[in-house]
């Protein structure tokens, strides 16, 4: 990740007004890691204010300006949504009091084709009961709170997304009191930390790694509990075809001296399928919850900060143990049009379940 910011000298508009604007700084941006679609864009410098826009000029001119979404602002700082329309590289400029200022150039990559209608609720339902989540979202279109139930017991959880300048805060709940949270730091729209703390204990995902093209390939990991803490690597493996093929766990160090292993999922993509959904399925927790037990990738996909998502959803996949047993998940999609109705699981030795999901109007 490129962590460094520019600075620019906020230039004199064309009829020589000084811009209102001094000591811009954007985030650090280029061809090969541009700033994705989608993502929160903080520009720091002093002078801005509520009538603050920001807006996005293509180098050859051969469109017309794009108008960023502004999600925040402080006298120190903007914030603004990067377009999905727009790609390569842009000058950004800055709209205030009747006049326009460029504060620099950055480089977006345009969203993948999502389908516009969000996901409101999904109904997963097995031998054991059926579990509904609804989904809520703010103005912008971010997810910010899912809330889940089921059929034939108490269960109840739920979760409450906070979206601030650098860093997305999640807190899961159990329908009366809250029993962990978790926090990212983001930049360029894609986690670079995650913190969970869960009844005292600790789990800490200290680096993400991307590929030049966005593609989230690996990340290291630390449990602490009782005082002692152990780390562990994840990789993950991207296929040609833009598709996550590959997930895997490799034990790194154990203090205690205790074993976790190494486990292995092989994902066989689904050519047939988009993952052109509003959420990233691939973060579902009903789908994928029993096999990437980690909420850092999990979470981090369904909102959207997990690098470049898969092109498409996975036909099967098979998990490996340190043993080298192993047992293979196969889906099967249904469509209603263009967006999938339900999702078939297949989990072998007869079991099975189904995921159905449910649209706005």
């Amino acid at each position: 990740m490129l962590t460094a910011a520019l600075m620019f000298g906020c230039k004199k508009e064309d009829n020589g007004t000084t811009c209102p604007v001094s000591g811009a700084i954007l985030p650090t941006s280029s061809a090969e890691n541009p700033i994705p679609a989608g993502s929160a864009v903080t520009i720091q410098g002093s002078g801005f204010t509520e009538n603050s826009e920001i807006w996005l000029r293509a180098l050859t001119k051969a469109t017309g300006d794009v108008q960023a979404t502004v999600t925040g602002h402080t006298s120190t700082s903007i914030t603004f949504t990067a377009p999905t329309t727009v790609s390569g590289e842009q000058s950004i400029i800055l709209k205030q009091d009747g006049g326009e200022w460029p504060l620099g150039k950055m480089y977006f990559t345009a969203a993948p084709d999502i389908l516009p209608k969000k996901i409101v609720k999904s109904v997963l339902t097995d031998d054991e009961g059926t579990y509904t989540a609804n989904y809520s979202y703010d103005d912008a279109g971010r997810l910010t709170r899912i809330q889940t139930s089921s059929t034939g017991d108490s269960y109840y959880d739920g979760s409450k997304i906070e979206y601030l300048q650098d860093k997305i805060k999640i807190s899961y709940d159990d329908g009366n009191d809250e029993y962990s949270q978790a926090e990212f730091r983001v930049e360029n729209g894609r986690a670079i930390n995650c913190t969970v703390e869960e009844e005292g204990s600790k789990w800490e995902t200290k680096e993400y790694t991307y590929s030049d093209n966005g593609y989230l390939t690996g990340f290291v990991f630390s449990l602490t509990e009782e005082g002692i803490t152990d780390t562990y690597t994840g990789e993950l493996t991207i296929g040609k075809d833009g598709c996550l093929e590959k997930y895997s766990i490799v034990e790194k160090e154990i203090e205690d001296g205790g074993y976790f292993g190494t486990y292995t999922v092989d994902l066989t993509p689904n050519t047939s399928v988009p993952n052109n959904l509003n959420l990233d399925l691939i973060g579902s927790n009903y789908l994928f919850g029993d096999i990437i037990d980690d909420l850092a990738i999990l979470d981090a996909y369904l909102l959207g900060i997990g690098g470049t998502r898969s092109k498409y959803l996975p036909k099967q996949l098979t998990l490996t143990d340190a043993d080298g047993e192993s047992f293979t998940v196969k889906y099967e999609y249904e469509s209603a049009g263009e967006y999938i109705s339900k999702i078939g699981i297949d989990y072998g030795n007869g079991n099975h379940a189904t995921l159905e999901l449910f649209y706005e109007e």
